[in-house]
């Protein structure tokens, strides 16, 4: 029970006693009072009466007597009116019973009013003849004690509420720092320091809360310092710092990683492109302009590329830069390379520009090696960008807008799963790998076929599909959990976002055993949108995981705002792990960092014990990788 609550109670408990008490003492004192006038009343009756039969000479005449006891007796105020010689013999005797109506018998019986009987002596002359006893009727002084008791009750009762009422606004006010506490102590714990801006007036409430504020002011240092210093070491460690870019180290893994990779038939393309004259413009206008000119040419080279959130930059040394784009085909280029050219062409120096497509399998010196004739040939070519030709067939398909209206029509998706597990090698939970097949049933690249799919603006239908395919999975395996991984385009669509919504709305059992996965490129590039989704997912009970994180050169600060439950680090930190202490670090210090704010930490394609060895060292809570589990149907 809340300390509101228990307050409350006892409130209510001391204002119910003070009505209670209240009400009691003035119906006892209106009961004394009443019995004091009908006593009162009985004496005066008794005196008065006495004078009158004195007058009757020696108490023979009965009917005189009878009649003067009527006159009085009649007026119903009396209870009983008995006449008695000196002897004891009966000489009037009148008694009316007490009638009371309209009063409950059990007030009577709690508050019972007795009239005292009042004696006097009938004289005559100096000789004592009779005797008389009045009793008052108590009917009407029943009736006064009930309406008093009536009016105090509804008089009390108004008091009691009002008393209620404001003791509760009251309270509300005095105790709101405490609820604010309580908020602020939760908030804390999800790594939210912002300061309890009231100050209650009360001053020990006042002291609790600057203990807070101060508490969580101190808090907040330590988690920026850990943070900006994971950061910085992250940066020096793979980025260029004058482009903001990543550096030749950073290029290298990843490209590794995309060619080594083995969960989804990864492709795509690798840009190379050169700055013509670098050491000439060093030579003639120092390393500054030749600064400024390289961080132009990087600004020139991420806008062209706005459209494809998913590209990687990276500047490998002096004049080289590099991009990767996953997922991705050759005619991806037709409509990036007028923008590209113009770009280039407003750099005021050459660019020698190059493109060629990776496929997994191949070797990292064999994709280097065609990009370095691309470039060879773009040189030839006026530094026109230069794009390898490519036979395979994935790439020379004209119509894919047939090809994916033929998978949406005739459901040619196929789900593989891969599982990520525990240090006890328990299931947290399968994701889900996607795999296409043409009307022959003959497998499609995946990378390939996304790729068409966004260039003709089909992603988003391709992604509905994909989800509930997925849902009617988790329908049929009622005991496992599984993730999914949607364009970030279409996660932070309103449209797919209701419909995301209502589907688990319909079948909200599932919701709990369902994670949407978000690239960690698409969760800064749709930062705003995506906080709508975070909330839906929470109130609907489905998780949220950032995937591949570590790609983008960019703060910690916005997984604080979408506080995922899982964060999946990019495999280009995990390859040899236990080779790379910078990694290590990075690795060790983002532990750290999700596990303040309840996020699981994920490490993805672990291909040898020591890999897995060492993320165990670092305290990462799942792994995934063709050492753990392969891609493959689903188990309960």
């Amino acid at each position: 029970m809340s300390l509101f609550a228990r307050l409350n109670g006892m409130l209510f408990g001391v204002i119910l006693m003070c009505f209670l008490s209240n009400l009691i003492t003035n119906i006892q004192e209106s009961q004394n009072y009443l019995e004091e006038q009908l006593d009162s009343h009985s004496q005066d009756a008794a005196t008065s009466l006495g004078l009158s039969l004195s007058n009757i000479i020696g108490l023979e005449d009965v009917a005189m007597l009878e009649t003067t006891v009527n006159s009085i007796f009649d007026s119903g105020y009396y209870h009983s009116i008995k006449l008695y010689k000196i002897d004891g013999t009966p000489l009037v005797i009148r008694e009316y019973p007490t009638q009371v109506e309209g009063i409950p018998n059990w007030f009577i019986s709690l508050f019972p009013l007795n009239p005292p009987t009042n004696q006097t002596e009938i004289n005559d002359g100096w000789r004592i003849v009779a005797t008389m006893k009045i009793q008052s009727n108590p009917g009407l002084a029943y009736y006064q004690l009930w309406q008093m008791a009536s009016n105090t009750f509804i008089s009390s009762g108004i008091i009691f509420v009002l008393a209620l009422i404001t003791g509760w606004f009251l309270l509300r006010i005095i105790l709101r720092p405490l609820n604010a506490m309580e908020a602020k102590a939760n908030a804390i714990a999800d790594k939210d320091f912002s300061p309890i801006s009231m100050l209650p007036k009360a001053r020990e409430l006042r002291v609790v809360v600057d203990a807070f504020n101060r508490m969580a002011a101190a808090l907040k240092r330590n988690f920026d310092e850990v943070s900006t210093y994971a950061e910085k070491m992250r940066q020096q460690a793979f980025m260029d710092i004058l482009t903001g870019f990543g550096n030749k180290r950073s290029f290298m893994s990843k490209l590794a990683l995309e060619l080594e990779s083995k969960k989804s038939g990864n492709s795509g393309l690798v840009g190379l492109f050169q700055l013509q004259g670098l050491q000439a413009l060093n030579e003639q206008h120092g390393y500054q302009e030749a600064d400024r000119h390289l961080k132009a040419l990087s600004m020139k080279l991420k806008q062209s590329f706005s459209e494809y959130p998913h590209s990687s930059f990276f500047r490998l040394q002096g004049a080289e830069f590099a991009v990767i784009m996953p997922n991705t085909d050759i005619g991806i280029l037709e409509q990036i390379q007028p923008l590209l050219n113009q770009a280039l062409k407003q750099a005021n120096t050459k660019v020698a520009g190059a493109f060629v497509r990776y496929q997994e399998g191949q070797q990292c010196g064999e994709v280097l090696a065609q990009l370095d004739n691309q470039i060879s040939h773009s040189l030839q070519n006026g530094c026109q960008i230069s794009v390898a030709s490519d036979e395979r067939q994935a790439t020379q398909r004209t119509d894919w807008r047939g090809v994916i209206e033929n998978i949406l029509a005739h459901q040619r998706i196929h789900l593989v799963f891969q599982p990520i597990i525990d240090k006890n090698k328990q299931v947290l939970y399968y994701e889900t790998l996607t795999r296409f097949v043409d009307e022959q049933g003959k497998p499609l690249n995946t990378g390939d076929v996304f790729s068409a799919a966004n260039r003709i603006n089909k992603t988003m239908a391709l992604d509905k599909a994909i989800f509930l395919q997925v849902l009617n999975t988790l329908k049929q395996s009622s005991q496992v959990s599984l993730s999914i991984n949607l364009a970030g385009s279409s996660l932070a669509d309103e449209g797919f976002q209701e419909f995301i919504f209502n589907e688990l709305k319909q079948e909200a059992k599932l919701a709990s055993r369902l994670i949407m996965e978000v690239s960690e490129t698409s969760a800064n590039h749709f930062l705003v949108a995506l906080k709508a989704l975070v909330v839906g997912l929470k109130q609907s009970g489905a998780a949220l995981s950032i995937d591949r994180f570590g790609t983008s050169f960019t703060s910690f600060s916005y997984i604080q705002s979408l506080k995922p439950d899982y964060l999946k680090i990019d495999g280009s930190y995990i390859r040899q792990l236990e080779q790379h202490k910078d990694n290590q670090f990075f690795l060790k210090t983002l532990v750290q960092i999700a596990h303040g704010i309840d996020t699981k930490v994920v490490a993805e394609h672990i291909e040898t014990q020591a890999e897995l060895d060492t993320a165990q060292e670092l305290l990462v809570d799942g792994f995934q990788g063709y050492l753990v589990a392969k891609p493959g149907a689903l188990t309960n």
